[in-house]
C-alpha cells in the first residue's frame, strides 16, 4: 500500500472499504481492474491532515516511488522510456495523481524521482491530449535539477524537443535538441546522446538543415553499432524516414517506415504498429501509392481499436480521409473526416488534429458542391492552426492546393476571402453544425 507506513496491504484495503462505504471514495470499475477516487473535497481535507501531522512529504515520496515502480514494471528490458498502449493507459488513468506528485516535488523542490517519473512517461503526453502540461513539467523539473545531474537532464531536454515537435513549436524543440546534445556530450553516456542526436534530426528536418541532421543521424547510428537493441534500431530507422521524406525521397522513405512496422508487429503492440503506419501512409501517399496508404492505414487502426478498445487518433482519421478525397471516395472520406473532426474536438483533441480534420471536411464538403460549408471550415482550419505555427504534412499540403483551386473557381479571390474570415471566427460548436 502506497499510503500506510510499513506497507500493510489488508490494513489499506480494510480502510479503502470503510471510506468507500461513507461515500469518501468513489469506486470506478472501468478497464480490468476496479479503482478508487477522492472527491475533490476529501482530497482537500486528506492533505490538510497530512500537512498536519507532518506526514505529506514523506507519503508524496512513497506515491512517487510507487508510480516509478508501475512504470518500471511496465517498460521492456532494452529501453528507459518509451510509447505503448500500457502507457498511455497508465497516464489516461492516473493523471491527476502524477501532476499532484510533480506538484509536490517542485514546490518542495526534491526533484530526483521526480524526473525519473518524467524521462519514463517522456512523449506520453501529446497522445493522451496533454502535451503543453508535460512541457510544462518537463521544463520545470530539468530546470531544477542540480549541476551534476547532466544525464538525467539531457534525457528531459530530449523529451521537451519532442514534445515541442509535437505540438509543431519546432524552433522551440530544436533549442531544446541543442541543450539536449550539449548536456549528453558532458555526462559521456553514449545512449543519452543517441537519443539526443536522433531529436536534433528530426528537429533540423523541420527546419530545412537537412545536411546537419544527416551529421546527427550520422554520428547516431554509428554510436549505435551495427546490432543496435530493437528499440533503438527502430528509433533511427524512424529518423531515417523522417529525413528521407524531408528531403523528398519518398522510396527511401517507404523503406525505412515499413522496416519499422515490420520491427513495432514484432513487439506485439498493435498501438505502436499503428503509430509507425502512419508514417508509412504518409511515405506511400507521397510515393504515389495512396491506395496502399488507405489499406495499410486501416488495417493497423482496426487492430488498435479491436485489440487496445482505443479510440483512433484524430490526426490518423484526418490522414485516412485526406487519402480517401485524394482517389475521390467523397462518401467515405467526408465520413472519416467527421469521425476525425469529432475526435479532434473532445477535451485531449489537440490544435494540430482540430485543423487538419476541419481541413479535410472542408475537402469533402467542396467536392459534394457545398461550397460555402468548404470555404468556411477553411477559415476555420487556418485559425486553429494559425496560433501553433503547424508545420504542414504532405497530405495537408495536397489538400489545401486542391481545396484553394476548387473554391477560387467557384468563388473568385474576393469572395472566398469573405466566407473563410467568417469561418476563421467560428466557435467549435458552430462548426458542428456544418458537420454531414
Amino acid at each position: 500500500a502506497v499510503c500506510t507506513d510499513g506497507g500493510d496491504e489488508l490494513a489499506a484495503l480494510e480502510l479503502i472499504t470503510a471510506l468507500t462505504d461513507k461515500s469518501l471514495l468513489q469506486p470506478d470499475f472501468e478497464g480490468d481492474e476496479t479503482r478508487y477516487r477522492m472527491l475533490e473535497t476529501t482530497r482537500a481535507y486528506a492533505f490538510g491532515h497530512l500537512e498536519a501531522l507532518n506526514e505529506r512529504d514523506a507519503t508524496m515520496r512513497r506515491l512517487l516511488a510507487y508510480l516509478n515502480g508501475v512504470l518500471d514494471k511496465g517498460l521492456p528490458a532494452d529501453r528507459e522510456s518509451g510509447l505503448d498502449s500500457d502507457l498511455l493507459r497508465f497516464l489516461s488513468t492516473d493523471l491527476s495523481t502524477v501532476t499532484t506528485v510533480l506538484r509536490w516535488a517542485c514546490r518542495s523542490r526534491d526533484v530526483a524521482d521526480a524526473a525519473q517519473l518524467l524521462r519514463k512517461i517522456d512523449t506520453a503526453w501529446s497522445y493522451v491530449g496533454h502535451a503543453q502540461e508535460g512541457i510544462t513539467w518537463v521544463e520545470a523539473v530539468a530546470g531544477m535539477l542540480p549541476v551534476d545531474a547532466s544525464r538525467l537532464r539531457a534525457r528531459l531536454r530530449t523529451t521537451l524537443a519532442f514534445l515541442y515537435c509535437n505540438e509543431a513549436r519546432t524552433q522551440e524543440g530544436d533549442l531544446a535538441a541543442t541543450a539536449a546534445v550539449e548536456s549528453a556530450r558532458s555526462c559521456g553516456d553514449a545512449p543519452t546522446l543517441l537519443s539526443a542526436l536522433r531529436a536534433r534530426t528530426v528537429t533540423l528536418c523541420s527546419l530545412g538543415r537537412h545536411r546537419e541532421a544527416e551529421d546527427a543521424l550520422e554520428e547516431a547510428e554509428a554510436l549505435a553499432g551495427p546490432h543496435p537493441p530493437r528499440f533503438v534500431r527502430r528509433t533511427l530507422l524512424n529518423a531515417r524516414g523522417v529525413l528521407a521524406s524531408a528531403r523528398g525521397e519518398p522510396a527511401a522513405a517507404v523503406e525505412a517506415f515499413r522496416a519499422n512496422v515490420e520491427i513495432a508487429r514484432g513487439l506485439g503492440d498493435p498501438y505502436e504498429v499503428m503509430r509507425e503506419v502512419a508514417f508509412l501512409a504518409e511515405a506511400l501517399h507521397a510515393a504515389g501509392d495512396t491506395g496502399s496508404a488507405i489499406r495499410e492505414t486501416e488495417a493497423a487502426l482496426y487492430s488498435a481499436q479491436t485489440t487496445l478498445q482505443m479510440d483512433a487518433p484524430a490526426i490518423v482519421l484526418a490522414n485516412l480521409a485526406g487519402y480517401m478525397l485524394a482517389l475521390d471516395d467523397v462518401e467515405r472520406g467526408a465520413q472519416t473526416a467527421t469521425r476525425a473532426l469529432k475526435t479532434a474536438m473532445r477535451p485531449s483533441g489537440t490544435q494540430t488534429e482540430l485543423a487538419a480534420a476541419s481541413l479535410q471536411l472542408a475537402l469533402a464538403c467542396a467536392l459534394s458542391g457545398d461550397f460555402a460549408s468548404a470555404a468556411r471550415l477553411f477559415g476555420f482550419s487556418v485559425a486553429a492552426k494559425d496560433p501553433i505555427g503547424s508545420d504542414t504534412s504532405h497530405t495537408e499540403a495536397l489538400t489545401t492546393e486542391r481545396l484553394k483551386g476548387i473554391l477560387r473557381d467557384r468563388f473568385g479571390d474576393a469572395t472566398l476571402q469573405s466566407l473563410a474570415a467568417e469561418g476563421f471566427h467560428f466557435t467549435e460548436g458552430r462548426v458542428s453544425e456544418l458537420m454531414p
